[in-house]
């Protein structure tokens, strides 16, 4: 019989990929059938929270073999294709070509992050193909000598001050130049799809990145039906998307322009068991998970794929921890246990901390203490329903501190509320949130007000508010902003 221990290990591994949104091993890539969406030439905008795995399919879509990676190999009418597109980075942090967040401040008024994005997308365009004879052609026709020149000089991305008063001063040639390109792409039968990740660490300061946020959607907006072939993918907080700041004219209609990162239970499951069966081509772990029969199955392409089928995966967890998390059905079902206590305040799921609870179980588990308690485990069972219920506290934790990295005024917030208990009623937490303003009157705060702040939390999430008048928070934060709890929370459906 298998060793749990070496079982146990591979879960703890977990923690080095519950970065979902990092990694470049496409064998932990989970491609489901939301990513579709992504080839609709219409849908531009990418939305999702903090660890709903944008950057992980950035990541994979820029990637050798991305479009097909992500999407698959259907080839609809009239749609890019793993054949006919070409995927280019139109903007990444933490891509070396892109200038740092201390140059992009001196361009911080709508007019230049417009230029900017206009000019850095003919860079782009120009780059990478280098020794195209037509695009060359394009460039001579529609820029003088010294922009051409520019066009040569390396790493000009990251220099914009020898460019964006050129494009501000004069954008007709960047413009016509983009339409040619466009042109050309038609002509060939050929897509060129650039894609924006990252957009969130442009810049600190809220003006500045809202801005270039900003002007980045309604300039793509704005050539969405011009460019018939020249496409992006825009990956986005959900906060950031639903900012005031982005309620322009016309802001309305990218709801149909845009799609929803979400996870249901399912496809968390699906995503645990693709990692685990993909993690070093484990024997061990492989011969665990194919006691369940129909759970997994071998592709040459994509490596040991799950199935999509809810039974095998309700025995895979009953088979891991047990059906219930306790003696009786009382204490709760174990499949939809946990991800009933990782959603957030809108019932959104992050894979992020859905894997991170079953990598921080299983060291508990392992751990010197618990020695006894892994022995007397009866047959498959690898977890402990108590395990499960303290590796929360921990995701937790870290959850909140995720957030406070993008909210630093959370930091502040905490201290004003920890060690309540909730349920509270709203006037009491409005009375916090008044004193919190006004201890920390320079904070920069998304609202000048208690109702505003609260607004703000209830839109993240965070908190929710109930129909008698009473504030309450899920588990995923409760622990990590130090909270007491009398009662239950609210459960997501299976």
């Amino acid at each position: 019989m298998t060793d749990k221990r070496v079982l146990l290990e591979a879960f703890k591994q977990l923690v080095g990929t519950t970065e979902y949104e990092l990694g470049d091993n496409f064998y932990s890539f989970l491609q489901v059938d939301q990513y579709h969406d992504l080839q609709n030439p219409s849908k531009f905008l990418i939305v999702g929270g903090r660890g709903s795995g944008k950057t992980r399919i950035f990541r994979t879509l820029t990637g050798p073999d991305g479009f097909r990676r992500v999407i698959g190999d259907t080839k609809p009418y009239q749609q890019p294709n793993y054949e006919n597109t070409t995927l280019l980075i139109g903007y990444f942090a933490d891509d070396s070509h892109f200038p740092k967040s201390t140059v992009l401040s001196k361009y911080n008024t709508d007019v230049a992050a417009t230029a900017f994005w206009i000019g850095s997308i003919a860079y782009i365009l120009v780059s990478h193909y280098p020794d195209d004879p037509q695009i060359k052609s394009t460039v001579t026709d529609c820029f003088d000598q010294k922009a051409q020149t520019l066009f040569a000089s390396k790493d000009i991305l990251k220099s914009p001050s020898q460019w964006v008063p050129f494009v501000m001063d004069n954008p007709e040639p960047w413009e016509i130049f983009l339409d040619r390109v466009n042109e050309i792409l038609a002509q060939r039968d050929q897509w060129v799809i650039l894609a924006y990740d990252q957009i969130d660490r442009i810049h600190p300061e809220q003006e500045i990145l809202y801005s270039y946020i900003r002007t980045l959607v309604t300039y793509w907006y704005s050539v969405s039906q011009r460019w018939k072939r020249l496409k992006c993918k825009i990956f986005l907080r959900t906060d950031l998307r639903n900012a005031k700041t982005m309620r322009f004219p016309d802001a309305s209609k990218l709801i149909a322009r845009q799609i929803d990162l979400s996870w249901d239970i399912t496809s968390l499951y699906r995503l645990l068991i693709r990692r685990l069966s993909n993690m070093d081509a484990s024997p061990e772990m492989l011969e665990y998970l194919q006691r369940i029969p129909a759970l997994i199955y071998k592709s040459d392409d994509l490596g040991y794929v799950p199935t999509e089928q809810k039974e095998p995966l309700e025995k895979f967890v009953e088979q891991l921890i047990g059906r219930y998390m306790g003696t009786s059905p009382k204490k709760g079902y174990s499949y939809t246990w946990i991800p009933n206590h990782l959603q957030d305040a809108n019932g959104d799921l992050s894979p992020r901390s859905f894997l991170k609870c079953y990598s921080c179980a299983a060291t508990s588990m392992l751990a010197p203490q618990n020695q006894k308690v892994l022995q007397q485990l009866q047959g498959n069972a690898l977890l402990t329903p108590s395990a499960i219920q303290d590796s929360i506290q921990e995701v937790s934790t870290d959850r909140v501190q995720e957030l406070q990295e993008d909210f630093p005024w959370l930091e502040k917030f905490k201290t004003f509320v920890e060690g309540s208990t909730l349920l509270m009623q709203e006037a009491e937490f409005l009375s916090k949130i008044q004193r919190l303003l006004e201890y920390y009157p320079n904070e920069n705060y998304p609202a000048k007000t208690p109702s505003g702040m609260e607004d703000e939390l209830i839109a993240l999430g965070i908190i929710q508010r109930t129909t008698d008048a009473r504030i309450n928070m899920p588990e995923i934060y409760l622990h990590g902003f130090r909270l007491k709890r009398k009662g239950g929370i609210r459960h997501v459906k299976s």
